[in-house]
């Protein structure tokens, strides 16, 4: 059975208020017509957090914070639960991304930087350092053309 702790109106969920599901989620935020509605943030069974806006429970367009179990951190813009636009992915070991995603998945122009200083910036597709841009190793040398690596992050590989 689900658990409800907050603010009621004419026996309906509404305003402030956490809601303990039976399958281990919780929302803590906003309800409004006995349903998650506003800002908010959902923790998954598994542990991830979504940080952002919800309508009728579920995630809605606008800005928000993903946050996995392994310290990763996605910021950036989600439509219909879907991260979409320029973000920011920001890895457990101190690598980031900044750049664009379509559909959930690093696709555009994007730049990589690791731990060690090393730099990319130019083409992603689908999660992966493909096509034109430069590649700055931390001890200065520099590449500048047509690049294919696998998986630049630890998330995507």
């Amino acid at each position: 059975e689900s658990i409800y702790i907050g603010q009621w109106h004419f026996g309906l969920r509404q305003g402030m208020g956490s809601h303990y599901y039976t399958d281990g989620s919780v929302y803590q935020g906003q309800f409004s017509q006995d349903q998650p509605n506003g800002k908010g943030r959902m923790i998954f069974p598994n542990g991830d957090c979504f940080e952002g806006t919800f309508k009728n429970g579920q995630v809605v367009d606008g800005e928000g914070q993903y946050t996995y179990t392994d310290g990763t951190i996605s910021k950036g813009t989600w439509m219909n639960g879907i991260q979409i636009g320029q973000g920011l992915e920001i890895w457990g070991d101190g690598t980031i991304f900044e750049g664009e995603y379509v559909e959930g998945v690093k696709n555009g122009v994007g730049t990589f930087k690791w731990p060690d200083s090393s730099v990319y910036e130019g083409h992603i597709t689908n999660n992966k350092i493909e096509g034109k841009g430069t590649l700055i190793w931390k001890d200065g040398r520099k590449y500048i053309g047509c690049l294919l690596y696998t998986s630049p992050s630890p998330r995507d590989s």
